[in-house]
């Protein structure tokens, strides 16, 4: 009898102890709560316009849900301001507009893509609207750098039968015209009267200065060292390091319009450089 209970006992015990674990790891999660329409916590950007009449006509695609359930802009002073609901590609322009009229006051566009179908749209802070500038459909998109006045991206996706082929196309803002620049360039870098493609392979890198249309390219640089970074530095400077990794030191390098090497930083693990984005002129001949 006494064996019993003690089994018993045992039994509610580790029942108890179940129950409290479910309560502790499952119903305790955080929770999210979305803010209600007309809240100050964070507005919705607006609602969104498609292009006017003679432009291109749109594909039949789904428009981001967030704004087609924003049914207005929400007049309210606040800090952040949710753009969109989906995924939109990493790398966006913010421009600078002047006033459309006497009345009205200076704002800012901000271009980005969406993710899903590669379409180009403007959030327009002056106005609290979002409009689909571009129809060209480019999916699965994995990284855009755009020029600093919003009016053209350079969109990187991958391709082929095992996704091995990096593909870097000119994406025009407002258009569906574009060109490709050479297949399988290790980095991009955008200026706003050039761009330095790199090429990489196992004898090393060779890095190229054309025209923002993909014309008058001139080698700046060569290096034996085949898994680098580069981007502008200045005016016929140009700033390179190699590929982060956490096992093998990394260099940052200073290169000259000769192509000629300076280290500036290393070898440090995981080391990473971002040259300044303050504008002293990319240097692209004419």
């Amino acid at each position: 009898m006494q064996r019993a209970l003690i089994i018993a006992a045992a039994a509610l015990v580790l029942l108890g102890l179940g129950v409290g674990a479910y309560f502790f790891f499952f119903t305790g999660s955080a929770s999210v709560t979305v803010a209600p329409a007309g809240s100050a916590t964070l507005p919705s950007a607006g609602q969104t316009s498609t292009p006017s009449a003679g432009s291109p006509s749109a594909p039949s695609l789904a428009l981001p849900s967030s704004s087609s359930s924003s049914a207005s802009p929400v007049a309210v002073s606040a800090r952040l301001v949710k753009i969109s609901a989906g995924p939109v590609v990493p790398g966006e322009a913010v421009v600078d507009q002047s006033a459309a009229t006497a009345s009205s006051t200076p704002g800012v566009a901000v271009n980005y893509i969406e993710r899903q179908s590669g379409n180009v749209y403007a959030y327009l802070t002056g106005t609290k609207t979002i409009t689909r500038v571009s129809n060209k459909t480019l999916p699965g998109i994995e990284s855009a750098s755009w020029l600093p006045d919003g009016s053209l991206a350079f969109v990187r996706y991958l391709s082929g039968a095992d996704f091995s082929t990096v593909n870097t196309y000119a994406l025009f803002a407002t258009s569906s015209d574009g060109f490709f620049l050479p297949q399988d360039l290790a980095d991009l870098a955008v200026a706003p009267s050039g761009i330095l493609a790199l090429a990489s392979g196992v004898n090393g890198s060779v890095a190229s200065l054309e025209h923002t249309d993909g014309s008058h390219a001139t080698t700046v640089f060569t290096t034996p060292l085949s898994a680098v970074r580069a981007s502008f530095a200045g005016k016929n400077q140009y700033l390179v390091f190699t590929k982060p990794a956490a096992t093998v030191p990394g260099d940052a390098f200073l290169v000259d319009g000769a192509g000629h090497f300076s280290r500036i930083a290393g070898p440090l693990p995981g080391l990473v450089a971002l040259a300044s984005e303050v504008d002293h002129g990319s240097g692209v001949p004419a």
